[in-house]
């Protein structure tokens, strides 16, 4: 990450910390804060793009006035981002902690279920699209048991796990995403949204040549 990025990255979590001690109008921002205004105006701007800040107006009396909010995340989206930590490897900005919670691990998890179930249905299809019926036939049925039993096994291990390691608190966690699993699939997709981050910024120090191939 370029000094750059992380300046622009410390003014936006110097903004956060504004708005998280309550709703701010734009004179109020630009007081508390020794950011130009066309960078604060900037910032927030990619905030709301973001969905992190609303911009709302307000009464008080009989007056009404414009200010920037916090939008009030789901916790679990919060524990997303505390499952990362910056590295100082070229090729890895970004890493995932070795210490998760039950949700941080359940958000890798099926993460990591999702992109299985993706590849083997793709190789599937390739499979039927580029082989003799026959022959497709056989090594469909192949990858099919392939993934019944990755999925079965990984299935096993988690559960086993949870039996094994598991807290009484963790019955209303499970019982909280059976009955409304909308927070947690919204937690997936901000998982998928940083570890897409992360890739980008790792192609884009390639393509700078920050990091250089050794050919042996």
């Amino acid at each position: 990450m370029s000094s750059q990025e992380r300046e622009h990255l410390q003014k936006l979590m110097e903004i956060r910390k504004q708005l998280l001690s309550g709703p701010k109008t734009w004179s109020e921002l630009v007081a508390n804060l020794k950011i130009s205004k066309p960078t604060l105006s900037k910032c927030l701007i990619e905030l709301q793009k973001r969905g992190e800040v609303q911009k709302i107006g307000i009464l008080e009396g009989n007056k009404s006035k414009i200010v920037y909010k916090i939008v009030k995340d789901d916790p679990i989206i919060r524990k997303v981002y505390e499952m990362f930590e910056e590295t100082q490897n070229l090729f890895l900005p970004l890493k995932i902690k070795e210490e998760l919670d039950i949700e941080q691990e359940m958000i890798r998890w099926f993460y990591n279920d999702v992109w299985a179930f993706m590849h083997i249905a793709r190789k599937i299809m390739q499979i039927k699209n580029e082989l003799p019926k026959e022959k497709a036939q056989r090594y469909i049925k192949e990858w099919i048991v392939l993934a019944m039993h990755r999925a079965s096994e990984g299935m096993k291990n988690s559960l086993e796990w949870i039996a094994e390691e598991g807290e009484k608190s963790w019955i209303d966690i499970f019982g909280k995403y059976e009955d409304d699993p909308e927070p947690f699939i919204k937690a997936l997709w901000k998982y998928a949204e940083i570890l897409k981050k992360a890739e980008k910024e790792e192609e884009r120090r390639f393509r700078e040549g920050k990091v250089r191939v050794v050919k042996f």
